[in-house]
């Protein structure tokens, strides 16, 4: 019987919270946001998660990578890169219709390979675009690779920058709450944008522990469907992410009393919530400790299932999970389920789950080392 195993090695990223998983991991246990209307950003009204010191020299994106490239992580030499993105580098098409930007003529997609290749070699590129979903989706396709000895490990970056584009995409469906992001609660209005690059390591097991690489967990399970329900809104019986995330259980042999914990896409807008919480019922018939990040980091989109998977591995060493910030007035049937305050669990092992336009879904079942 294969015994192959999934690693989790090293996580780094660059938020709104600064520099190094470090500054993001302890900016959610604090309850503080980074999402506020100070964002130097012209082009909105709304509160976001912007990261300090980025300019209009260049794309946005581009200096969030250069930035992560300056952040210490060990790779392995070989390791191909899975890109996961959802509208990449698309400043370089308004830089090109404003400001006629030189380099704006190329397809900002090869732009920003070419970018990858530059900052960590030229190395092979997989390029994954799942929406929302993108990140937890490259994890998901990366383990499977690995599992199924393709690769011996795998590189995934991720990156999205708050622009003019995604900004006018989300306000043009009403999707963003000008009093920020409150995930999960009654008065909940919308979300709130956010920005980061982030970048992970995944490897077989056995040659991350003969390489030295540190193992931070293992991905026991993992499951990706499509709705095929709407363009941009979810199945609100929450079927489809159940379906996901109960064979994500399947596969790593589990039942839902072994987890001990679920952190959740929870944008905060109306219908993601709302799916959400239903899925989560479905599949956990008691009360489960969740949380979610994007009131603090904001939604980063295709990063956020990396970042949220990040902050989710610390809770082990830190006996809890992160409160939910913003929250103040629970949604109704899930007053049991969510809190402003961290909240005590029993084991490392828990549940991610990331959804996204187009109707995808992605659930990982990870074992914290």
């Amino acid at each position: 019987m294969d015994k192959t195993e999934v690693a989790i090695c090293e996580i780094q990223a660059v938020t709104a919270y600064g520099s190094g998983i470090e500054q993001l991991v302890d900016g959610i246990y604090s309850g503080k946001t980074a999402v506020n209307k100070n964002n130097n950003l012209p082009y909105t009204d709304f509160p976001c998660a912007s990261v300090d010191g980025l300019d209009d020299s260049s794309p946005r994106v581009f200096q969030l990578l250069e930035r992560l490239r300056l952040l210490d992580i060990k790779l392995p030499a070989e390791s191909p890169v899975l890109l996961a993105l959802t509208i990449g580098a698309v400043e370089l098409i308004e830089m090109k219709l404003t400001n006629n930007c030189q380099g704006a003529e190329t397809s900002h997609i090869a732009a920003l390979i070419s970018l990858v290749k530059k900052l960590w070699g030229n190395r092979k590129i997989y390029v994954i675009s799942a929406a929302c979903a993108s990140s937890a989706s490259a994890v998901a396709q990366a383990s499977s690779m690995i599992l199924h000895h393709e690769l011996k490990s795998a590189i995934i970056i991720s990156c999205d920058a708050v622009s003019e584009f995604i900004i006018s995409g989300f306000t043009s469906i009403g999707a963003l709450d000008e009093k920020g992001a409150r995930p999960f609660d009654a008065n909940r209005k919308g979300m709130s944008l956010g920005e980061a690059a982030g970048i992970m390591l995944l490897s077989e097991k056995k040659y991350a522990e003969a390489g030295q690489f540190p193992v931070q967990g293992t991905l026991r399970g993992w499951r990706m469907n499509c709705d095929a329900f709407h363009v941009t809104s979810p199945d609100l019986s929450g079927t489809p992410l159940a379906n996901a995330a109960v064979a994500a259980l399947n596969m790593a042999n589990l039942k839902p009393d072994d987890i001990s914990f679920a952190v959740a896409h929870g944008t905060g807008t109306f219908y993601n919530d709302k799916m959400e919480g239903e899925a989560l019922k479905r599949i956990f018939p008691k009360r489960l400790p969740v949380f979610s990040i994007k009131g603090g980091s904001g939604h980063t989109v295709a990063p956020s299932g990396m970042l949220q998977l990040a902050v989710a591995l610390h809770a082990k060493k830190r006996g809890m999970i992160p409160g939910n910030i913003n929250l103040s007035h629970p949604m109704e049937g899930f007053e049991a389920w969510v809190a402003s305050e961290p909240k005590p669990i029993n084991s490392g092992m828990f549940l991610s789950l990331n959804s996204g336009f187009g109707g995808i879904n992605c659930a990982l079942v990870i074992d914290t080392a």
